[in-house]
C-alpha cells in the first residue's frame, strides 16, 4: 500500500518514512510535500504545524489557517489527481508540542472542526472528499515532540549525537511522552553556558533551546540539545533536526521502544495501531490498540466519525 505522512518537523519529514518502512517493509510510505516540491520549494516545507500557540475555546469554532492547510493537503493526497495516484493512507501528524499538553482532546476536536470546515467548502465533490477523508485519512499527535521518541532507545540518543560516556540521561519519567528530567546542570544552566552565543553577537537563531522561557525540565529536544552541548558549535550543540534528527529516527530501535514494559508511549502506540489495522502487524508483533491513547484511536472515535480515528 501507498502511506502518506503529513508532517510539521524536518526530522519527521527526513525520517519517519524509514523509520516506519523498518516496521512495514512490505508497504511504500513518503512524506508530504513531497522531495520534489521541496527542492523547488524549500522555504515552503515542511508544513506547518497549529500546535506550537495554546489553542482556545475559539479555535474550536474557527481553526488556525495552518490546522485548515492541513487539511487541505490531506484530502489532496486521499483523493489523487492525473499526476499522481491516490495514497491508500494518509496520517496527518502534529507535535503536541508543550502550549498544549494539558489539551490533548482540545487539539484534536480543533482539527475534526477543520476538516468540517473544509468540507463544507466543497460543493460538487463533497460527497467524495467526505468518503475519502473517512477511509484513508487519519489524525495523530506525537507528544510532546519527536525526541521524546529517542529517550526510549538508548542507541537512538548516541545516533542523534550524546557523546560516549555521557551520564545516562537524568529522566524521572514512565513514559518519554511524559516528558521530565531533574538533571541538576540543566536546570541551572545560564547563557554563560554558551560560549558560542556569547561571544558571536546574540543573534536569536543561534539561541539554544534551553536557554528559552519553557518549562525546561519538560523538554525533550531542549534537554537532547543540552546533552549534545558544544560551546564552540552554532546553537551550542551538536543535535541538528535534519542530520542527527533524521539519524536517529530513521534507524529507531522499534524492538526496545515497543518492548520494553516501562516505556507506555501511548500516542505512539495509537499511531502503530492504526497502521496495523490497515496494513497488517508490524515485524516487531501485533500492537495492542488498548494501550493507546484514547483521545486519538479508532477505539474512542466520535460516533459519526469525519476521519479514519477521529
Amino acid at each position: 500500500m501507498k502511506i502518506a505522512l503529513l508532517v510539521t518537523g524536518r526530522t519527521e519529514w527526513h525520517g519517519l518514512a524509514t523509520a516506519l518502512r523498518c516496521l512495514f517493509p512490505e508497504h511504500h510510505f513518503y512524506t508530504v510535500p513531497t522531495e520534489q516540491e521541496a527542492a523547488s520549494y524549500p522555504d515552503q516545507f515542511p508544513c506547518s504545524g497549529f500546535t506550537s500557540t495554546q489553542l482556545t475555546e475559539a479555535h474550536e469554532g474557527a481553526p488556525p489557517e495552518s490546522a485548515q492547510e492541513l487539511v487541505e493537503r490531506a484530502a489532496q493526497e486521499a483523493l489523487g489527481d492525473r499526476r499522481a495516484r491516490a495514497a491508500d493512507l494518509v496520517m496527518v501528524l502534529d507535535d503536541l508540542e508543550l502550549a498544549n499538553a494539558h489539551q490533548p482532546a482540545r487539539v484534536v476536536r480543533v482539527f475534526r472542526r477543520a476538516v468540517e470546515c473544509h468540507l463544507a467548502g466543497q460543493q460538487g465533490a463533497r460527497e467524495r472528499t467526505q468518503q475519502a477523508l473517512r477511509q484513508r485519512v487519519s489524525f495523530h499527535l506525537i507528544v510532546p515532540m519527536i525526541e521524546a521518541w529517542f529517550f526510549g532507545d538508548p542507541g537512538a540518543l548516541a545516533k542523534a549525537g550524546v557523546p560516549p560516556g555521557k551520564p545516562s540521561p537524568a529522566l524521572v519519567m514512565a513514559d518519554p511522552e511524559v516528558f521530565e528530567t531533574d538533571d541538576a546542570a540543566y536546570a541551572a544552566a545560564t547563557e554563560a553556558s554558551c560560549p558560542c552565543w556569547m561571544s558571536k553577537g546574540r543573534d536569536k537563531k543561534r539561541r539554544p533551546k534551553w536557554l528559552g522561557d519553557l518549562p525546561r525540565k519538560n523538554h525533550p529536544k531542549a534537554y537532547l540539545q543540552w546533552l549534545c552541548i558544544d560551546g564552540d558549535d552554532r546553537s551550542c550543540t551538536t543535535y541538528d533536526e535534519v542530520d542527527a534528527g533524521k539519524r536517529a529516527l530513521a534507524e529507531l530501535n522499534w524492538a526496545v521502544i515497543l518492548n520494553e514494559p516501562r516505556l507506555r508511549f501511548h500516542y505512539l502506540r495509537a499511531l502503530l495501531a492504526d497502521l496495523s489495522q490497515a496494513l497488517g502487524p508490524p515485524i516487531t508483533g501485533q500492537i495492542d490498540e488498548h494501550l493507546s491513547q484514547p483521545v486519538a484511536t479508532r477505539l474512542a472515535r466520535n460516533a459519526s466519525p469525519i476521519l479514519r480515528n477521529i
